[in-house]
């Protein structure tokens, strides 16, 4: 009884300690965001100054129509203007648009509706991925229900500030369906998700190799190739048998947080290694999801961030999913804001771009996990309550076998 109240106020202090991070994140954030307009001009007297309010529009003749923020229209000749360079290397006027700018911006723009109209068919190529790797686990189960399930759990995930991850709700409702499955609904779960990172890696090392001597990709390939030699080199040891303890790193894997995720995914190795074709499917389909997850955020980018070229968005947005998808802070808030920031920063997007950027990428995940809620309500009687969340957590964790 001690240990699982101890475990308890653990979960809790976690629990906690991540909203304080998140609050912390999301202050760095808003600290390098503007709400009104910036721009930068040069007086007569060669100082320099800077305006906030709106910009109206830009004349026939090219000046500036600005709107102060007490509500006075001044022109301002573009000649007085300053320019600077862009990561791309030509001149450009020192402006920026804030997010109230920003966001009739994107309200107005074609190319943002379109990112948004493009998302479901993310989420049907993930649901069939997730049906494709159940089966090969022997649990049946029809592509409707999978769907059903995918889009509960993005609302869960993306709608509710819950402790219930989405993820839980919809291997709860399989492993119900399931009873004498569980463990094998926990494995595909787990596939489930390494061939999603396998997915957005596979693209990201693509557009590295493409635009080798870019300058953009010759600043961040040096981090991500180490990242990806240290996720090579610990998977290695983690699944050559024998290789841990010739290096001494038998006792100290032994004492990881994730060591139940491990026996998780080497159970996964086991089950589909005689399934090959499989792995290449769900791979292939991960591809796919996060090709169709990019190119939306993108044509979002071509009103709120178009300095950018499509390549940049390939190299610089798989980072920022990996990243943000770690679990420090509840649903990634202020943690994925602020992934956004530091990497788009390279490409020369200001950070209340690159926020911009980030809230329309939630948008277009909030939006379409809505339906999630009807299929919640109109879905198979029963609550997920907090004993469930603790049954689905021990058999993801690996704690328990989960068949009977």
């Amino acid at each position: 009884m001690g240990e699982a109240t101890e475990k308890t106020n653990r979960k809790k202090f976690l629990w906690a300690a991540k909203i304080v991070l998140a609050v912390g994140l999301c202050w760095l954030v808003l600290h390098k965001t503007h709400l009104k307009d910036k721009l930068e001009i040069r007086e007569r007297s060669g100082e320099t100054k800077v305006l906030w309010g709106r910009l109206i529009k830009r004349t026939q003749k090219g000046d500036w129509l600005w709107q102060n923020p007490n509500g006075t229209e001044i022109i301002i000749d573009d000649k007085q203007v300053i320019r600077k360079t862009n990561g791309a290397g030509n001149q450009e006027a020192s402006f920026e648009q804030g997010l109230v700018g920003l966001a009739a911006t994107a309200y107005g723009n074609g190319w943002a509706w379109l990112g948004v109209g493009l998302f479901p068919s993310m989420i049907f190529l993930a649901a069939w991925r997730w049906q494709r790797l159940l089966r090969a686990g022997r649990v049946k189960i029809s592509y409707r229900k999978v769907l059903m399930l995918t889009v509960m759990g993005n609302f869960f995930n993306n709608a509710l500030p819950s402790m219930i991850g989405g993820d839980v709700v919809k291997v709860y409702y399989v492993m119900k369906s399931h009873p004498k499955r569980k463990s094998h609904v926990a494995i595909a779960w787990v596939a489930d998700r390494v061939s999603g990172i396998a997915g957005l890696a596979i693209i990201c090392l693509i557009a590295i190799a493409v635009g080798w001597q870019d300058p953009l990709v010759q600043e961040i390939r040096g981090p991500v190739f180490m990242v990806a030699g240290l996720l090579a080199l610990g998977l290695t040891v983690l699944f050559v048998p024998g290789l841990a303890g010739k290096m001494h790193l038998g006792k100290l894997l032994a004492k990881l947080p994730f060591q139940s995720f491990v026996d998780q995914l080497r159970k996964a190795t086991r089950l589909y290694s005689a399934q090959p074709g499989v792995w290449v499917l769900a791979v292939g389909l991960s591809v796919c999801v996060h090709m169709i997850l990019l190119s939306c955020i993108y044509l979002g980018g071509r009103a709120l961030a178009p300095g950018p070229s499509y390549h940049s968005y390939l190299v610089l947005l798989p980072p920022v999913l990996m990243i943000s998808s770690l679990p420090i802070t509840p649903g990634a808030v202020g943690w994925m804001e602020t992934s956004y920031q530091t990497l788009f920063a390279r490409a020369g997007v200001s950070g209340t771009a690159a926020l911009s950027l980030s809230l329309f990428h939630r948008f277009a995940r909030l939006l379409w996990s809505l339906p999630g809620l009807a299929f919640y309500i109109k879905g198979p009687q029963f609550k997920v309550n907090e004993t469930a969340v603790k049954q689905v957590d021990q058999i993801l964790d690996g704690q328990t076998e989960g068949d009977e």
